[in-house]
């Protein structure tokens, strides 16, 4: 395992314990009072069997535990139908992102009376000469050329599936986990192994189970037959966990393998009509 700076690391866990302090004084009503109903505790399960099903999984919340912010977890298990895992249970917080971001929005433009100025920017150099002290980026790997010519930028790909129409009610626990399939043990370590989560997404109005994922290095989309395979692996995982037989849901119907051949083509037909558009002819 990779070192880890020591002097960065205790700036890293400072910042880290002050923002649960911060967000636990919103949660309490103390400050930001319209932010408190953007977040509901809830119990947060990580893997911690040792050889397959939901492995043993750093929860990154034990410094937490350490400094006396949440109790220390307790060890479970967590049963699904005939499916059982042996989990830590640790208490955590849930941010509905959609009215995080909503009330933040009103906070800074109603309260702060911060200027938003929609624009293209093409090059930092404009921001500064106007006199502008900060610059936040959050454009990722598309203005990699654009912007700074960092070649330790890389694309990070990830894979997600909703469930709809979701109760709230429903979802007082979070599940965080890497999994092994008991055919696969050796083949993977508890660090490097598949991830799985579920966890709440929510507009306010309609509510979604989030499953999850992936997290694929230096893999920006675009291979379907990956996707498809990932996409599969999410749900496998899921209903292993839930104590159902992926085999029952996971074969391909012929309207799916029909769909997945004809976005093959037309994914073809596109990267051909831009060979061709950017073809310089020859004289």
């Amino acid at each position: 395992m990779e070192k880890i700076d020591p002097v960065l690391e205790k700036i890293y866990n400072e910042v880290n314990i002050e923002t649960f302090k911060f967000w636990e004084k919103i949660h309490n009503g103390l400050i930001f009072q319209k932010l408190r109903f953007a977040i509901k505790k809830v119990k947060a399960y990580f893997g911690a069997e040792k050889e397959y099903g939901c492995i043993e999984t750093d929860s990154g919340l034990d410094i937490f535990v350490e400094n006396g912010l949440i109790p220390k977890p307790e060890l479970v298990r967590l049963k699904f139908g005939n499916t059982e895992n042996l989990m830590w249970k640790y208490d955590s917080y849930y941010f509905n992102t959609y009215r995080l971001m909503k009330t933040l929005n009103e906070y800074v433009r109603e309260d702060f009376k911060i200027q938003f100025i929609n624009r293209e920017v093409k090059e930092f150099e404009e921001l500064s000469q106007e006199g502008f002290d900060y610059i936040f980026n959050c454009s990722g790997v598309e203005n990699l050329v654009k912007f700074n010519f960092d070649a330790d930028i890389l694309p990070i790909g990830g894979h997600i599936v909703t469930i709809k129409n979701q109760k709230i009610s429903d979802f007082d626990y979070v599940i965080y986990s890497h999994y092994i399939h008991k055919e696969d043990v050796g083949k993977y370590t508890h660090t490097n192994a598949p991830l799985f989560y579920l966890m709440l997404k929510t507009d306010d109005k309609t509510f979604s189970g989030l499953l999850g994922g992936s997290l694929l290095n230096n893999y920006d989309g675009g291979d379907i037959e990956k996707d498809e395979f990932e996409y599969k692996q999410i749900l496998r995982r899921t209903l292993e966990i839930f104590g159902e037989d992926p085999e029952k849901y996971l074969q391909m119907s012929e309207s799916d393998a029909k769909e997945l051949k004809r976005a093959e083509e037309m994914k073809n037909y596109y990267k051909n009509k831009d060979a061709l558009a950017n073809a310089k002819p020859k004289f």
